[in-house]
Order: structure tokens, then sequence, then C-alpha cells
């Protein structure tokens, strides 16, 4: 919870203020673009932290090895592909398309919802 609570605390109010005194530098974007990506490191680490078993496809000699890699890899591929999205495009939204910052916002919710599902799969898998 801590990471959390130190990105909504510090790094939320710290990259407005930066993106408001600078205008649309390059600094402001890229203080602002740090609220979405650690926002989707966050989640990325939550996929991690409650991480069921493998699937079973993973314990198969034919598929086994490349399934467990692709399931060990998920959580930093996500975190590296929707983070780089939500860096970029809030660095375009803030060059000239402001209606742009939906999408980190979509990329967040959905990289969280994601996340929150892992969370409850963990939570409910000691009853199978």
């Amino acid at each position: 919870m801590a990471p959390a609570a130190l990105l909504v605390v510090v790094a939320l109010p710290v990259s407005v203020a930066t993106a408001a005194a600078g205008g649309p530098s390059a600094v402001a974007s890229v203080a602002l673009a740090l609220v979405p990506a650690g926002a989707v490191v966050l989640a990325a680490h939550w996929l991690t932290a409650f991480r069921v078993l493998p699937p079973t496809l993973a314990f198969l000699p034919e598929t086994g090895p490349v399934v467990l890699v692709l399931w060990l890899l998920w959580p930093p591929l996500l975190s590296a592909g929707a983070g780089a999205v939500a860096v970029r495009v809030t660095g375009l939204a803030l060059e000239g398309t402001p209606a742009l910052l939906v999408v980190p916002g979509l990329v967040v919710a959905g990289v969280w919802a994601r996340a929150l599902r892992a969370l409850h799969a963990a939570t409910g898998a000691h009853r199978d």
C-alpha cells in the first residue's frame, strides 16, 4: 500500500504542479507522464504478487517451457507495454490534443482491472 500512497500523495500533486508551471515543455510532459506510468507499474506488481499457479499447459512436455516463460514474463511485459502507451499518449496530449488524456486513463483502468482479477483469483484459489 505504501507505493500507492506515495504515488497519490507525492507523484500526482508534484506532477500536476510541474506541468502547470512549465506549460507544454518536455519536463512537464515527463512529470505528468509519471503518474500513469507509476500506476501501471504498481498494478503490474499486484499481478506478480497475487499470481496463482501457472496454467496446466505449463506442465506438458510439448508446450510447457514456452507457456511457463510467457506466464512468468506477463507482468513485466504488461508493465512495459502499457506504461509505454500511457507515457507516449500523455506526451502527445500535452503537445496539442488534450482529449488524448482519456487514453492513459483507460490504459491504467484496464491494467488495474486485470490486477484486481488476479487478486480475486488468488483469494479464491484455496477454495478449489
